[in-house]
């Protein structure tokens, strides 16, 4: 497997942490060998830049090299079989690739290597890529070689983060769902009591730290999508982590522990586009295959009814390899990468599967476990292929009031229902297409919106909850009426006319609040229109009425509104004409 190779961005005292740079990690190897030691010949040293560093392997075993070009060390840490590496400490460390049910262990150098291996490490970051090869490595070690009197100890940093307490990582900072994922918090050897690792304001786990400083949780309950990680200890906060959770329709994922031949201890995942993810066969007998050209792997996974019979919703145990299943035993076989089984035994579990009329696979969702040729260590994993996940999310509802205010505007009020905690996330309001605002819930799952200036008249406004990691999106409506700013409409006219003869009318409209009215006013005598309404300027009009008929006219000025004002009537005018 070809490994990334970096130069070290900073020179580093062995026994001295690195101050605080612009870089987020640092790379290193610093070692201190005591007399005796045959690997180190009793020299210390610190390997920085311009230093060559290699990183290659995956959770099975690792192994970070430095070349200076005149001297070179390589750094194997390999976990127990069965296992994988993890953050923690390993004692009586063997040989690394030798190892069995400890830790394996060997750091080379320039020629030199050891035939037996005692010693211990420890581990307090490790994370790998989708493709489960690992990107980051923190540890320390001591190798005893061959039984030697000296020993050699190390501590070995490949873009590792800096520890400014405390600091969070993930062993696969992007995965799948269903793909579990290891949190790791590091803080100072020693402290007491406990760590809360949270997603946003959500506690998701606890731990405690052990005698290095590093406290654990491995989950594979996070929902899809992006989370905001962090750890707390005490009043202490790390840095946020950014952890992906994907949930494709077409998906494959596997965890392999250390003695499986097929994963080498690696977890991995893909998806398209970086990955073709293909599906072929019928009820009887499916195959899924995975090519990742951007990581030459490949990968196929066969899963088959026991013979004369069709896969169907449900377990099946007892699984021997696919091709040479007898009567009664459903097949099972997850190769690639030019690695594959002579015998296994293995269990899967169809959760849904679907095929066209000629009986061709269409969909298929299985989860796997497999022990190849014996082993004690398995594989086991989830391939997905034109599924639709289901949401974990359960549903909510959105509940809109409003109304209307003295000054012309709407208050609304959206309340969201749902699940078993208090609803967290944001309302967007709108009237039709048009946004009127985007508000956050509050502590009792309700968001607040007023809304200034919307035209007299009826309004249908809806309040859109947008769902958050626990509650589907859901929406309400509501219908206000907007009477406007209330107006006052006064008239100011002569109590007494002649007929034949034009009489001024002034009218004035007056606001509740705001800027003066706009519009037109019409003047009424009794229950007739006189003339044509009136345009008002700067909230005034002056109407000339040149009664007809002698007698008591009842005159009313009737201002008929605008889009932000309501209409009003003015008292009555007696006006006697002779």
């Amino acid at each position: 497997m070809t490994g990334a190779v970096v130069v070290a961005p900073l020179a580093v005292v062995a026994t001295t942490a690195p101050a605080l740079a612009a870089a987020e990690s640092e790379t290193y190897l610093s070692y201190v060998s005591a007399p005796g030691d045959y690997i180190g010949q009793g020299r210390s040293g610190t390997l920085v830049a311009p230093t060559q560093f290699r990183i290659s392997g995956t959770a099975g075993s690792v192994t970070v090299s430095a070349d200076t070009g005149s001297e070179w060390w390589d750094v194997t840490l390999a976990a127990p079989k069965g296992q994988q590496l993890t953050t923690g400490s390993y004692e009586n460390a063997t040989r690394a690739l030798f190892n069995s049910t400890s830790g394996g262990l060997s750091v080379t150098s320039t020629g030199r290597g050891c035939n037996q291996v005692n010693g211990r490490f420890t581990i307090f970051a490790i994370s790998a890529d989708t493709a489960g090869r690992i990107t980051s490595l923190d540890a320390t070690l001591t190798q005893v070689c061959d039984n030697s009197t000296g020993s050699l100890s190390a501590t070995v940093k490949y873009a590792a983060p800096y520890v400014i307490t405390p600091v969070l990582t993930s062993s696969n900072p992007s995965v799948v769902a269903d793909q579990p994922v290891t949190l790791t918090a590091r803080t100072s050897p020693g402290t007491a009591g406990g760590v809360v690792f949270y997603d946003a304001t959500t506690p998701i786990g606890q731990g405690s730290f052990d005698t290095n400083g590093t406290a654990r949780l491995t989950t594979s309950r996070l929902t899809p999508g992006t989370h905001s990680l962090y750890a707390k200890v005490g009043t202490l906060t790390s840095a946020r982590l950014v952890q992906e959770v994907a949930v494709p329709d077409t998906s494959l994922w596997f965890g392999s522990l250390a003695g499986d031949y097929i994963g080498q201890g690696a977890s991995a995942s893909y998806v398209p586009p970086t990955a073709a993810i293909t599906a072929r066969g019928t009820a009887g007998h499916a195959t899924v295959s995975v090519d990742s050209p951007g990581t030459d792997q490949w990968w196929t996974l066969d899963v088959a009814a026991p013979p004369g019979q069709t896969l169907q919703v449900g377990s099946y145990t007892g699984a021997v390899r696919a091709p040479f299943r007898g009567a009664g035993q459903p097949g099972l076989d997850f190769s690639g990468t030019g690695r594959g089984c002579n015998t296994l035994t293995g269990d899967f579990t169809v959760n849904s599967i679907a095929t066209d009329p000629a009986g061709a696979i269409t969909s298929l969702d299985v989860t796997f476990r497999q022990f190849c040729d014996n082993a004690v260590a398995a594989i086991s994993g989830r391939a997905r292929y034109n599924t639709v996940a289901a949401d974990p999310r359960v549903a909510s509802t959105t509940t809109v009031t409003g109304g209307a205010t003295s000054d012309g505007g709407v208050a609304l009020t959206a309340t969201v229902q749902g699940g078993t905690a208090v609803p967290t996330g944001q309302v967007t309001f709108r009237e039709g297409s048009t946004t009127l605002g985007t508000v956050a819930l509050d502590g009792s799952g309700k968001a607040y919106l007023l809304v200034p200036g919307l035209p007299r008249g009826s309004h249908t406004l809806t309040g859109d909850y947008v769902g958050s990691a626990t509650l589907l999106p859901s929406s309400g409506a509501t219908t206000v009426v907007v009477p406007g700013v209330a107006t006052t409409t006064s008239t100011s006219v002569a109590k007494t006319g002649k007929t034949g003869k034009p009489l001024p009318v002034a009218v004035t409209v007056t606001a509740a609040s705001g800027p003066r009215p706009t519009g037109s006013v019409q003047l009424y005598d009794g229950a007739e229109p006189v003339g044509t309404a009136a345009t008002l300027t700067d909230g005034k009009a002056t109407i000339a009425w040149t009664p007809v008929a002698r007698g008591n006219h009842s005159l009313t000025a009737r201002y008929l509104g605008s889009s932000a004002h309501a209409e009003s009537v003015s008292a009555v005018t007696v006006v006697k004409v002779t």
